[in-house]
């Protein structure tokens, strides 16, 4: 199976839903596209046409976010759209233009929220990965095999323990860590 990055991702999944392509050659390195892909061609059919166009609406702008500029109109002929009619429930837009039905993506502006410039959910739709769990830097310590670990999480996570292991019987140690850093791994 080929795996597809960027465009190339995106061109196959516009084939996957004009029904030009089966969607089981290939892969798609991106979450979005992937989720996508693997709901329209799973069998048996779990996801809902709902299911299907909120993911849809995902994959569409995960790729403007990457193109940096609006996704053109997409035709969706797939025929597990062909009877959805709430694309607007999603943040879709569909126009028909002859036999083909072409969907694009709506921005999202919340009312209570004062935007300017990118799209509120332009960071998440980027899938930019922002923490790197075990990268370098965080190499464990011999005694982290007694807790079966090899590595720290993070450096934050490291600074901790040895803060811990180093606080005077009786004393206080305030940790702050974000979620998902290893807070529990200190008090181990």
């Amino acid at each position: 199976m080929v795996e597809l990055d960027g465009h190339d991702a995106f061109k196959a999944l516009a084939r996957l839903l004009e029904c030009a392509d089966d969607g089981t050659a290939w892969r798609a390195k991106s979450p979005s596209v992937e989720r996508l892909r693997i709901a329209l061609t799973e069998l048996p059919q779990h996801a809902s046409a709902l299911d299907l166009a909120v993911l849809l609406r995902q994959a569409i702008n995960h790729e403007r976010t990457r193109r940096g500029t609006a996704v053109p109109v997409i035709p969706v002929s797939h025929a597990r759209f062909s009877d959805f009619r709430h694309w607007n429930k999603v943040g879709l837009r569909m126009t028909i233009a002859g036999e083909a039905r072409l969907v694009s993506i709506e921005p999202w502006h919340p009312e209570w929220l004062s935007v300017e410039g990118n799209e509120v959910d332009a960071f998440a739709a980027s899938e930019t990965i922002r923490r790197e769990f075990n990268a370098a830097g965080c190499e464990g310590d011999p005694f982290l095999a007694s807790v079966r670990r090899t590595s720290y999480r993070s450096r934050g996570q490291r600074a901790a323990v040895r803060a811990a292991l180093s606080t005077p019987a009786g004393g206080s140690l305030v940790v702050a860590l974000p979620t998902g850093e290893g807070k529990s791994m200190i008090f181990q």
